[in-house]
């Protein structure tokens, strides 16, 4: 993993109501914070502008968009995300293998086209989503049915899929990382979702573990959005995290 320093392993999720939080929960935690997640609701409020701030300060921009649709247009929606300066992009792995194709070939043309770009490997990279870190056993089995693969093993199953593609890697829980790691080898990203620090409300997610417990395990990177941006100092949460993370 290139992101040697704890500081880049950390993505905070700027799940923020509205254009001005955040953008000033940007201005309050970078630059301890440096890589940030944009998801569907900092997207909407501001669109491609906030990814150009973000990375115009020297920052990283995790475009959590998940796409999800036929291949031509998810090639065409990476390109313009990769050619916006996102340096991972998400897409859901169930979207199956000729969608991530297009998406990995939409990767190779970038770099191709970038010409003197230079990021430092794997970044730029587009990783498949698993399954969504709230669905636990009962809502997959409501989803899926009583014959389907026990979800650890679905969840493996995307993530070779993803390798097979050409993707950088995969995003996935933390109870599924070492099974991942074993099925995939190393030099595959794993980036966790989910993560709450001890005694911290789940916040939605069926499926999370500790920052410490996603380290351990194995996770490249992980995401963590409320407990920061809710507490009432978002940077001294942040970098309560940060020490936990640089013990493990």
């Amino acid at each position: 993993m290139p992101c040697t320093k704890i500081q880049e392993r950390l993505i905070v999720a700027l799940d923020l109501p509205s254009q001005t939080h955040i953008y000033q929960m940007f201005e309050r935690l970078f630059p301890t914070i440096r890589f940030f997640k944009l998801g569907l609701e900092a997207y909407a409020a501001c669109g491609p502008a906030i990814v150009r701030t973000i990375k115009e300060a020297g920052g990283l921009v995790f475009l959590d968009l998940k796409y999800h649709d036929i291949p031509q247009t998810v090639h065409r929606a990476c390109l313009a995300g990769l050619e916006l300066g996102a340096d991972l992009i998400n897409l859901h792995a169930s979207g199956g293998i000729a969608m991530m194709k297009e998406a990995a070939r939409a990767r190779e043309v970038w770099r191709k086209e970038a010409g003197g770009e230079e990021r430092r490997e794997p970044f730029p990279a587009i990783i498949g989503v698993t399954l969504l870190t709230h669905i636990g056993r009962e809502e997959y089995l409501k989803i899926f049915g009583q014959s389907a693969l026990d979800a650890p093993d679905f969840v493996v199953r995307l993530s070779l899929l993803a390798r097979d593609a050409g993707l950088q890697g995969v995003v996935a829980s933390g109870h599924e990382i070492q099974m991942i790691r074993k099925a995939v080898g190393e030099g595959f990203l794993i980036v966790t979702p989910g993560i709450r620090p001890a005694g911290e409300d789940t916040g939605g997610h069926a499926r999370r573990v500790t920052p410490a417990d996603a380290l351990a395990n194995g996770a490249d990177l992980i995401v963590v959005g409320r407990p920061i941006t809710g507490a009432s100092d978002p940077l001294s949460a942040a970098q309560s995290i940060l020490e936990e993370m640089s013990e493990t």
